[in-house]
């Protein structure tokens, strides 16, 4: 079973929240997802929210700053765990790597 994890960040006053725009799986080319990716073996989804959030974006966060929220599960297919950051950071003082994630309104 793969087990991936995808989160979302918004801003401080929830208006904006952080996006990236896919180029694959080839289908998904152009469409808009969560920050995230696979969860590795023996890693935790949260550890693996703040890897992949880091790796995407360039804005470091830590592991007390996400709470899961939910579980989307395929039989026979994959899991994903749906994370939320908690602590809404003034994205203003993160620069986002905007070659991999856009803020949308």
């Amino acid at each position: 079973m793969k087990k991936y994890v995808t989160g979302f960040l918004f801003s401080k006053d929830a208006s904006h929240v952080v996006l990236i725009k896919k180029i694959n799986p080839q289908w998904q080319n152009g469409l808009f997802n969560g920050v995230g990716g696979k969860i590795e073996t023996n890693e935790t989804s949260i550890a693996a929210m703040v890897r992949e959030f880091f790796e995407e974006t360039g804005v470091t966060t830590q592991q007390t700053d996400w709470t899961r929220y939910a579980k989307i599960y395929r039989l026979n297919g994959y899991d994903v765990d749906c994370i939320l950051h908690t602590l809404i950071l003034p994205l203003a003082q993160k620069p986002l790597n905007k070659s991999k994630c856009i803020l949308l309104i």
